[in-house]
Order: C-alpha cells, then structure tokens, then sequence
C-alpha cells in the first residue's frame, strides 16, 4: 500500500503542475478555435444548400452549424474554468442555456418545420434574433452558459 501512496502523489503533482494547466488550457482552447472553424465550413454548407434548393432550409445542416458552434463555446468556457477538481454542477445554468436557446428554437421551429407543413403567419414570424450573427453568438453563449454550470465541490470539513 505504501508503493500506491507515492504514485498518487506523482499523478497528483504532474495534474496540478502549472505547465499542465496551461497545456490543458491551450488545448481546449485551440479544439474551441477547431470547432468555430468546423461551424464556418458547415455554414457554407447551408447557404449553398439553401441555394441549390431555392429557398428550403435544410434542418441537419443547421443543426451542424449551430450545433458545432455551441460545442466550441462549451469547450471554451471548460478552458476559461480549467483546472479540474472533484466536480459538481449547477443544474440552474441550464436555465441560462435555454435562455440563449430559446430565439434559435423559435427559428428552428418556424422556419425550418412549420414552415414546411403550414402557412405561417402572424407573430410566430417575427424576425426577432433570426439574422446569422444573431443565431452564432446565441449557439456561442449557450455552449459558455452550460460550462459555467461545472464547479469544484466544495467540503464541509473545510
């Protein structure tokens, strides 16, 4: 037991070793700057698409983009919050994320499905958060807004 008690130790030390966290915090923070470039390609993708097809939106190409762009803003508040500990996570902040959620939803639910299948008038086509920077820091801040849930677990005994 004695021959475990060191290791530990050892594992302990390189994980909160100041060239760890910068290390760990420099990846994450280039797989985030991946990311964003992924959501430009899949970007692309939907207005050629949306061309091509005269004016139809295509909903997986969408999801792709918004999608990719939510996940680099997870992965860049994970790189902001770096270094892991014991963690725990604050469910509230997901309803931080809906908020931010909740325009590209209404697009989603709009343009891409009703839109298809019915006449849509009214209010439901308010254009309101429906241009594409709108819709990128939207994705953005709601991928940061689900990060900002992780926190280290604090111990009673200290």
């Amino acid at each position: 037991m004695s021959a475990e008690a060191p290791a530990a130790r050892a594992r302990r030390s390189v994980l909160e070793a100041p060239w760890f966290r910068l290390a760990a915090r420099a990846v994450l923070a280039l797989l985030a700057l991946w990311l964003v470039h992924i959501a430009s390609d899949r970007y692309i993708v939907f207005v050629k698409n949306y061309l091509i097809t005269l004016g139809r939106m295509d909903l997986g190409s969408w999801l792709l983009w918004v999608g990719s762009l939510a996940a680099a803003g997870l992965v860049f508040g994970l790189a902001a919050w770096f270094p892991f500990t014991a963690l725990r996570y604050l469910w509230s902040r997901l309803l931080l994320a809906a908020l931010a959620f909740l325009p590209l939803a209404h697009f989603w639910l709009v343009v891409l499905y009703l839109a298809r299948h019915h006449v849509v008038s009214g209010w439901l086509t308010t254009d309101w958060f429906w241009d594409v920077a709108s819709q990128t820091a939207l994705a953005v801040l709601g991928g940061v807004a689900i990060a900002s849930g992780f926190r280290a677990k604090v111990n009673a005994a200290s």
